[in-house]
């Protein structure tokens, strides 16, 4: 009863926030994408130099996991689960949107929250239309997920082609996360996919998109 409180409670927050994006009317308006550089820190301009930990992470490529693309590559010929359309009051998908507030930053979200029930080693996959643009996309793993992954491919899907993927361990997964959204540009076929590597549970999904950066 308290989970529900605290859903109920934060509802007309973030309904406020949706109807500000557009509505149930979806992106009638290109969104806006912030240019930033990606080597350099989106306050450099107003607030000086970042602390030198900052500045190195900054510097630093993105770690990406080679164990996350084997165990998609593994588990490549299980038919994918499809997503659901999870209420934007579920805590999950509260959680969701608001990592996607700090790390869409200048994306427009999606106006539908995308959830599904998956075990290790199962995933979930949600078509991208158009199949060109920026994205970022925010998976939270619930009770029970311990490791989620989230990918662009295209290709078929025992052998996909990887367009972008997360660096993030953990029942989280962002890709194209930090105001670094991640371009994609491809000729179609173009889909999100979730998966989890480790234990089992629910996951919501958020997305977010704007135009590439200059």
């Amino acid at each position: 009863m308290s989970g529900l409180r605290v859903a109920l409670t934060g509802f007309p927050v973030l309904w406020a926030f949706l109807s500000g994006c557009g509505g149930s009317s979806g992106y009638r308006q290109t969104p806006r994408v912030i240019p930033m550089p990606v080597n350099a820190p989106p306050e450099a301009g107003t607030t000086g130099a970042p602390p030198p930990e900052l500045r190195r992470q900054l510097l630093l490529p993105a770690k990406l996991d080679p164990a996350a693309e084997s165990f998609l590559r593994a588990h490549g010929s299980a038919a994918p689960k499809g997503f659901t359309t999870e209420p934007p009051t579920s805590l999950t998908a509260m959680a969701a949107f608001a990592t996607g507030l700090g790390e869409a930053r200048g994306l427009a979200p999606d106006l539908t929250f995308y959830g599904a029930r998956l075990g290790e080693g199962e995933r979930a996959e949600l078509g991208l239309t158009p199949p060109t643009g920026c994205v970022t996309v925010v998976a939270h793993g619930g009770l029970g997920v311990m490791e989620v992954d989230s990918f662009v491919v295209d290709g078929p899907p025992d052998s996909p082609r990887i367009l972008a993927q997360d660096d993030r361990a953990g029942p989280v997964a962002v890709l194209g996360g930090q105001g670094a959204c991640a371009p994609i540009t491809t000729t179609g076929g173009a889909r999100i996919v979730v998966i989890v590597r480790r234990g089992a549970g629910p996951v919501v999904m958020a997305v977010f998109r704007g135009d590439r950066a200059p």
